[in-house]
């Protein structure tokens, strides 16, 4: 019985998943992120802003197995968690690659939005 319990959990976990998925990326969700060659990643850049001092800005990158980065989006971020949330989401739902761009442009979009 433990186990059936434990069992029922996990699916609901991913079919809660696929429908956060479907909400956030309606049009790019690819099969989920088994069936990718990649992986996406944080990545970080320190640059110095209008006013002379330095800040941590922070972009997403996707490598494939031998450790290359296939294509990076830098400085779109200020808040790590908020990067970190992204990255997560795209190796969770198995975002394409191709639409990379798109996906961080929508949640960006959702993230900001003036109601």
């Amino acid at each position: 019985m433990h186990f059936i319990a434990l069992s029922e959990i996990k699916l609901y976990n991913m079919f809660n998943n696929l429908s956060k998925c479907s909400k956030l990326f309606p049009y790019f969700y690819d099969k989920g992120a088994a069936a990718m060659s990649y992986i996406y990643r944080l990545n970080e850049l320190l640059i110095t802003g209008a006013d002379g001092k330095e800040h941590i800005v922070y972009g997403i990158e996707a490598i494939d197995s031998d450790l290359r980065i296939l294509l990076s989006i830098h400085d779109i971020f200020f808040e790590k968690q908020k990067a970190s949330d992204f990255v997560n989401l795209c190796n969770q739902c198995g975002l394409s690659l191709i639409h990379l761009k798109d996906a961080a442009e929508d949640f960006l979009a959702a993230q900001y939005s003036v109601l």
